[in-house]
């Protein structure tokens, strides 16, 4: 319950905040009451919106609570928007050429409610779903409602292009703008500049966000879209979280954060090779185990990196606690090609203190630096934590899942069988306190089903009327049903709610189908949750979930099961873990 009233809340003061919505507020409490009825919790975004999440990917979380308050570049902007709501202008000549995600563009569209677009114009106001949402090219720096119509302070849009640290670029002030309907009494205040970056290489350029204010904007979205079904899109977290990146959020308002800059309130995203990625560091694949003085191999993919000749490569390697290497590994290559190299158990240069071969079935963390110079600080750094050293597959860890992280063993568990590939790729991430939709879902339990490698057959579109052929799961969520693990949520016609969150009861009934079949019955409950009674829906199946051990219920004293909490994507791991038998 307290999951649905945050729902209502965010839903509620969306409507209040944003007065284009009030048409609609006979219909959205009527949906309300519909989802009372059916209990259907959407999905909260606990970190980001994960409309794909099994390969979304978001840029780098910002640096949350840097000091500061608030970042402008002074820049003369002679030209201005017409003052209007929901209203674009465009296309403006950028006075370069870009190359963004795979096209070269030489103009842009300014659209007043927070966006850039290539291609055309938008007047869309907000995202339910974040920049999947987005059928053009886009650069977001705050997608919301604004209304430049009431005369203010002076609430219009200023562009021009003008100068940057010697570079061509275009930029773009939101300047104290307002909100529907004609509001001023809150305001906005931050810019976008693309930087012309010819200098790296042709249609490279910088994305540059700068953050004054933040007063306003209910589902505010901050990010990067492809306009191709977000395939590519880059989704800051925190956005579509109601007031997270205000200022008066002092830990991870937009003015209270910075990423790729020093500046306090400023965000920063080079571009190269058309993809909006500083460094991709992914540990590419991993051969002959290293416990038993045996080399341990990394294949590293370096994409869309120009490394300046004083940089070098460090590697060190420790076990337990002991350092066993800190080893200079020389100049690494430029460019999008594999950086290969080896960890030796003969290379112990630097304060290496332990002695190879590494021990069996240790925790080996492996740190990769760049550095400055010989023996400088550290630029660069990516970490990797070998979870198993003999007899299994070795994977780069995520960011977001520290070791002591209370179901850290469960999901690395998950990764290594090749269940999920995570829910973000630049930095890894696993967003393990996200909630599971219906969608995700059916991804977790085919492959626990039919293994990691199963590649579903492909979809008709027409077996969910919410589920059309362009839906990024409908093979997925259709194989599901095909095996009876599924009968959907609603008839007339037939749906499957794929953004729907999925309940712990829901999953009870989903995990021992998988487990025993699409026609098992489970014995009939005798009532040992508290909060269960033999009455309830789901009773049988919880009971025999607990009776295979593949869940202790959500507390104890008295035991209780939590049925109509929706399960967070840590919890899943547990659950398919545990149903599948994982290693």
């Amino acid at each position: 319950m307290p999951l649905l009233l945050d729902f209502l809340s965010g839903a509620f003061t969306f409507i209040l905040e944003d007065e284009k919505m009030k048409p609609y507020q006979t219909t959205l409490k009527l949906l309300t009451v519909l989802i009372l009825v059916l209990l259907v919790l959407p999905a909260s975004p606990a970190r980001t919106v994960q409309a794909a999440a099994e390969y979304s990917s978001s840029f780098p979380p910002p640096t949350n609570a840097c000091a500061g308050s608030g970042y402008m570049r002074s820049l003369s902007l002679t030209q201005a928007l017409p003052r209007g709501d929901d209203n674009s202008g465009g296309p403006f000549a950028l006075g370069f050429t870009i190359n963004y995600y795979g096209t070269s563009y030489s103009d842009v569209y300014i659209n007043t409610n927070g966006d850039l677009t290539f291609g055309s114009s938008s007047n869309r106001f907000y995202t339910r779903n974040g920049m999947t949402d987005l059928s053009l090219p886009a650069i977001a720096p705050f997608l919301a409602d604004a209304d430049t119509r009431a005369v203010g302070s002076p609430n219009l849009i200023y562009y021009d292009q003008v100068t940057v640290d010697g570079h061509p670029a275009f930029a773009v002030h939101w300047e104290q703008v307002g909100y529907y309907n004609q509001h001023i009494d809150k305001t906005n205040d931050f810019m976008v500049i693309l930087i012309n970056r010819a200098d790296r290489a042709a249609g490279d350029f910088d994305i540059e966000f700068n953050y004054n204010q933040i007063q306003w904007g209910a589902y505010g979205t901050i990010g990067l879209a492809d306009g191709f079904a977000g395939l590519d899109d880059y989704q800051a977290p925190g956005s579509l979280a109601y007031s997270y990146f205000f200022d008066s959020n002092l830990t991870t308002g937009a003015v209270h954060t910075a990423l790729n800059s020093p500046n306090c309130g400023q965000w920063v995203f080079p571009v190269a090779v058309g993809l909006p990625v500083v460094a991709r560091w992914m540990v590419y694949s991993m051969d002959n185990l290293g416990c038993n003085g045996n080399d341990i191999r990394f294949t590293t993919v370096l994409i869309n990196v120009t490394f300046p000749t004083t940089l070098r490569f460090r590697t060190l390697v420790d076990a337990g606690g002991i350092r066993y290497q800190d080893e200079d590994d020389g100049v690494p290559s430029s460019g999008n090609a594999p950086y290969y190299w080896n960890l030796r158990y003969s290379d112990t240069g630097g304060p290496a203190t332990g002695v190879w071969p590494l021990p069996n079935d240790t925790p080996i963390a492996v740190q990769f630096q760049l550095i400055d110079g010989v023996g400088g600080p550290a630029v660069v750094i990516s970490e990797v934590h070998l979870t198993k050293c003999n007899g299994g597959a070795l994977m780069d860890d995520f960011k977001d899942v520290p070791a002591g992280y209370w179901a850290d063993s469960w999901i690395y568990r998950l990764a290594a069988a090749g269940i999920t590939n995570g829910c973000g790729l630049t930095p890894l991430i696993y967003c393990p306190d996200d909630y599971v939709s219906r969608a995700q879902m059916a991804i977790f339990l085919e492959r626990g089903m039919h293994g990691a490698a199963y590649t579903p057959p492909a979809g008709t579109g027409t077996v969910f009327a919410d589920v059309p052929l362009s839906y990024w799961a409908v093979n997925w969520i259709e194989k599901f049903y095909a095996d009876g693990i599924t009968s959907g949520c609603g008839t007339g016609p037939l749906t499957y709610c794929p953004d729907d969150s999925v309940t712990r009861a829901q999953m009870a009934i989903f995990l021992l189908r998988s487990e025993h079949g699409a026609l098992y019955t489970p014995p009939a409950a005798v009532g040992i949750f508290d909060d269960v009674p033999t009455t309830y829906w789901a009773a049988n199946w919880i009971e025999q979930l607990h009776a295979e051990g593949i869940t202790t219920g959500c507390g104890i004293s008295p035991l209780v099961y939590c049925p109509d909490y929706s399960v967070t994507r840590a919890e899943m791991a547990i659950f398919l873990v545990r149903t599948f038998g994982l290693p």
